[in-house]
C-alpha cells in the first residue's frame, strides 16, 4: 500500500511539472512535502501524547478528529500545546494542517501562522508564500490532490525519508548544473557505516559537516545512532538554497534546536566553530572539488593550517577544506571526505600537505570509489578516511572503483559493495587486486604519492594466445572469402547474360 501511495504522489507532482520551469516546480514541491511531514509528525505527537495507540488512530483523518476533539476542552488545549511545544518546538492548528487545505490562500495563512510563532522556519517557504497568480490556482489542485492520498499514516523517520526520496529525485534531474549539492544515497550509506564502524558505541554523537549542502547525510548518520535525541549536528554551507534545505530536513528529523548549529558562510574564510563544542566524534564532508579560495598569507597562522608546511593552492582547495575538517576531529573520532583523485598525487604544496599527514598517522584509509556515481561530476572519487593519536603510520588502500551497478543515469553502490569495503577495511589486509595495506616505508618510497594504482594491482594478464585455433580460423576466412568471390562472379556473370537477352 505504502509503495502504491508513493507512485500515486509522484504521479501527482509530475502532472504540474509543466506550468513552471524546474527551479520553481522543484522549490515549491519541496516546500509543500515540508510542510506535508510538519503536519503528519504533529497528528502522530497529538496521538502519543494523548496517550493513544497509532494501530488505532491508522488514518490522518482519525488524528485530525481526535487532535480536534481535545482542543474543544481550553484547559487541555492549553497542556497539549505546551507538550507539543516542547517536543516539537512547533505548532499547526488543526484548520492549517497539510491534509485540512484545499486552496493556496488557506496554505499561506497557515505558513504565515507557523513562522510568526516560530523563527526557526523563517525564509524556509519563502516560494510559497511569493507564489504569483499564476501558480496559485496550480498550487491549490495540488494541494486537493495530494489530500487524496490522506490514508497514509506514516511514521515522523517515513516522513523525513520521504522529503529525502524527493530531494534525491530532483538532484538527478538537475543533473551537472549542481543546485542540489547533497550525498547520493549510496554514498551517504556508506560513509555512514565507515563513521560508525568505531562510534556506533557511543550513546551521544557530536557531528560536524564543514560542507553540508543539502544535509541529507545528516539524516543518514541521525538514524545510525542507537539515541536520536542524543544527536548532535553542527554545519555550515555557503550556498544560501542548500542552506535553506539543510534546516529544512534537521527540524524534519526532530533535531532540537539546542543540539543543532547550522550557519550559512564560507567554511574556509574564517574558522567556525571557536566557542562552545569545537571538537566532534564525527567529521564528514563533501567539499566542492578544487575550487579557488584565498590562500592569503594569514592563513598560515590560523589554527586550522599553521602545523603544516605550505597553504593548499589558491586554485586547488581541497586539502583547505580537509585540514579544516581534520582540525575539528576529536582524538579517538573519525572523519570520511569525498574528493577528487588529483589530491592522492598532486605535487608541490599539495604533496607537503600530504607528506605532514602521512607522518603524523593522520591517514587512516584512502578508499577508491566509481566514477559517475555524483549527480554534478562523472568523475571517480575517493574517500579518505582519517583518525587522530594512532600508533601506526600504516594506510589501508582499496580500489572499489570496479564494483558498482549501472543505472541509466547515475551509477550506485549496491548492498554488496559497500559490505565488501566495510568487511575490507575492518580486518585490515591485502586482498587480491582490491586491497594493500602500505607501511610508512613503502609510501616513503613512492614520495608520499598515494595514488592507489602504486599500492593496488588491479591488472588482468591477457589469456596466452592459441595460435593453432587462430590459424585455422584465418584458413577458413580466406575460404569463405573464395567461395564469395567465386558467387559474386558468377552473379556479375548472370546479370551481363540478361542485359544481353534483353537488347535482343
Amino acid at each position: 500500500m505504502e509503495t502504491n501511495i508513493k507512485q500515486r504522489q509522484f504521479e501527482i507532482i509530475n502532472d504540474f511539472r509543466g506550468f513552471s520551469d524546474a527551479a520553481v516546480y522543484h522549490a515549491f514541491t519541496l516546500e509543500l512535502f515540508f510542510y506535508k511531514g510538519l503536519s503528519e509528525r504533529l497528528l502522530q505527537m497529538v496521538v502519543l501524547l494523548a496517550d493513544r495507540s497509532l494501530n488505532e488512530y491508522d488514518t490522518v483523518e482519525k488524528q485530525i478528529n481526535l487532535y480536534r476533539d481535545l482542543i474543544k476542552d481550553e484547559d487541555i488545549k492549553a497542556q497539549l500545546q505546551e507538550k507539543l511545544q516542547a517536543s516539537l518546538e512547533y505548532i499547526i492548528e488543526p484548520q492549517y494542517l497539510f491534509y485540512s487545505l484545499t486552496e493556496y490562500a488557506k496554505l499561506r495563512q497557515g505558513l504565515q501562522q507557523l513562522i510568526k510563532k516560530n523563527t526557526q522556519f523563517d525564509n524556509l517557504f519563502s516560494t510559497l508564500l511569493q507564489v504569483g497568480k499564476e501558480h496559485k490556482g496550480i498550487i491549490g489542485n495540488l494541494l486537493q490532490r495530494l489530500n487524496e492520498l490522506n490514508e497514509l499514516n506514516q511514521s515522523a523517520e517515513k516522513a523525513s525519508h520521504e522529503f529525502i526520496e524527493l530531494l534525491d529525485r530532483f538532484a538527478i534531474e538537475d543533473g551537472r548544473r549542481g543546485n542540489y549539492t547533497g550525498t547520493p544515497a549510496s554514498l551517504r550509506s556508506l560513509v555512514t557505516k565507515l563513521v560508525m564502524l568505531d562510534q556506533a558505541n557511543k550513546s551521544a554523537l557530536t557531528v560536524f559537516d564543514p560542507t553540508m549542502g543539502t544535509g541529507n547525510l545528516m539524516f543518514e548518520l541521525q538514524r545510525s545512532v542507537r539515541q536520536p535525541k542524543e544527536f548532535c549536528f553542527y554545519g555550515t554551507e555557503i550556498n544560501r538554497f542548500s542552506f535553506k534545505l539543510a534546516k529544512t530536513i534537521a527540524i524534519l528529523c526532530g533535531i532540537k534546536q539546542d543540539r543543532l548549529s547550522l550557519q550559512q558562510r564560507d567554511a574556509l574564510a574564517q574558522n567556525w566553530p571557536i566557542a562552545g563544542m569545537t571538537q566532534f566524534n564525527v567529521v564528514v564532508m563533501q567539499p566542492p572539488f578544487s575550487s579557488s579560495w584565498s590562500a592569503a598569507t594569514q592563513f598560515k597562522t590560523d589554527t586550522r593550517f599553521s602545523h603544516y608546511p605550505r597553504l593548499a593552492p589558491k586554485t586547488k582547495a581541497d586539502f583547505a577544506f580537509l585540514l579544516h575538517g581534520y582540525s575539528h576531529l576529536k582524538p579517538g573520532g573519525t572523519m570520511v571526505i569525498i574528493l577528487p583523485h588529483g589530491i592522492l598525487f598532486r605535487g608541490a604544496a599539495e604533496q607537503e600537505i600530504r607528506k605532514q599527514l602521512v607522518l603524523d598517522g593522520s591517514i587512516d584509509a584512502v578508499i577508491g570509489l566509481p566514477a559517475n556515481i555524483m549527480t554534478t561530476t562523472s568523475i571517480p572519487i575517493v574517500a579518505i578516511i582519517l583518525k587522530k593519536q594512532r600508533s601506526t603510520r600504516d594506510i589501508l588502500f582499496v580500489d572499489a572503483s570496479h564494483e558498482f551497478t549501472k543505472s541509466r543515469v547515475q551509477n550506485k553502490l549496491t548492498g554488496e559493495n559497500i559490505t565488501k569495503i566495510l568487511t575490507t577495511y575492518r580486518q585490515r589486509k591485502a586482498v587480491d587486486k582490491y586491497a594493500y595495506v602500505a607501511d610508512l616505508t613503502e609510501i616513503e618510497q613512492n614520495k608520499f604519492n598515494l595514488n592507489i594504482p602504486r599500492y593496488v594491482d588491479t591488472f588482468e594478464t591477457e589469456p596466452p594466445l592459441d595460435l593453432v585455433a587462430i590459424l585455422s580460423e584465418l584458413r577458413e576466412i580466406r575460404r569463405e572469402k573464395t567461395m564469395l568471390e567465386r558467387s559474386l562472379v558468377s552473379a556479375v556473370g548472370n546479370i551481363g547474360s540478361f542485359l544481353a537477352d534483353c537488347k535482343k
